[in-house]
């Protein structure tokens, strides 16, 4: 497995390159993919960092030696639970979170990896000059008004000199039909209010976060509560890679690994073996063939993924 690595490092090709940019028509990507900016979008390294169900020809997988699955829970078991048969005739290696482990199934597991981010510099609110809090206001991001408060509860005590911006975006869920009613737009401000107490608070446009070009001395609270949407945030690369910190990455730490690559100054990527875990993905092979239609589209479906993937973001 190492070999491989060596040679997709040696000799990259990503979907993401501008020469194989065009493998991929993006005005075909489902609209969805639009609900979740910026977490998604694309940026490159030597493993392919990629949503691989939104891979529309099975052509491509074969070219590319290595991908790095960027796709949520849901989506990957989806496209897992479509490709089953095909995988081993593509012949490459695809990097996946240790919690999808459960979901690869055996005769499968030669085709997979893990991987992992970390950031180089420890995350110390004591120094931070501005606090970034970010979210989606959807119940598939950030899961509570409670586990919010959690993520929320290190800021009471932030010098006073700190400045605080929150950027938090009316989104719906993405894989569902119809949104239920909901009131996130007045609660979790009340909750940020109820957190911060009487501080300065910086309402901030998605724009006006991503036209930040410098973010030294900034941490950013990422309110994300699980991998629902994605399982590799391009705001955290992009908020590090400008010398910020992220409240949910855990710090560089020398540890066994068959491969390290820097991702930027100040984000690493590490590759592991494929750990050894309880095979849950039989029950979603058999609600698949007990439930015909578009599996991505179904709550019911979703439910059945979050019994397969125990995951924890903090």
């Amino acid at each position: 497995m190492s070999e491989i690595l060596k040679q997709a490092y040696a000799k990259p090709r990503a979907l993401t390159q501008s020469r194989h940019y065009h493998l991929i028509n993006r005005g075909e990507i489902p609209k969805y993919y639009w609900d979740l900016y910026p977490l998604v979008q694309d940026y490159y390294h030597e493993f392919n960092p990629f949503l691989v169900h939104l891979i529309y020809k099975d052509v491509i997988f074969p070219e590319f030696k290595v991908f790095t699955v960027r796709d949520g829970m849901y989506a990957f078991s989806d496209f897992l639970l479509r490709k089953m048969k095909e995988i081993p005739k593509w012949n490459n290696t695809f990097l996946i979170p240790e919690s999808y482990a459960p979901l690869i199934p055996e005769h499968l597991e030669t085709h997979f990896l893990t991987y992992s981010h970390s950031q180089v510099k420890a995350p110390d609110l004591s120094k931070a000059k501005t606090v970034v809090i970010f979210g989606l206001l959807n119940d598939y991001y950030f899961g509570s008004y409670e586990a919010v408060a959690k993520r929320l509860a290190p800021l009471k005590n932030l010098p006073a000199d700190v400045r605080i911006e929150v950027c938090i975006s009316q989104r719906r869920i993405p894989f569902l039909h119809e949104d239920k009613e909901h009131m996130h737009y007045i609660h979790i401000p009340e909750v940020i209010r109820k957190v911060l107490g009487n501080r300065e608070i910086h309402w901030l446009r998605m724009k006006e976060l991503m036209d930040k070009t410098v973010l030294q001395n900034h941490h950013l609270v990422d309110l994300m509560d699980n991998q629902s949407f994605t399982c590799d945030s391009f705001l955290h690369f992009w908020f590090i890679s400008r010398g910020g910190t992220v409240n949910s990455l855990p710090v560089t730490k020398k540890e066994e690994t068959l491969f390290d690559i820097d991702l930027s100054i100040g984000q690493r990527l590490h590759v592991k073996k494929l750990p050894t875990h309880e095979k849950k993905i039989g029950e979603l092979i058999f609600f698949s063939r007990l439930n015909r239609g578009n599996l991505l589209e179904s709550s019911r479906f979703h439910e059945e993924v979050r019994n397969a993937v125990t995951f924890s973001y903090l």
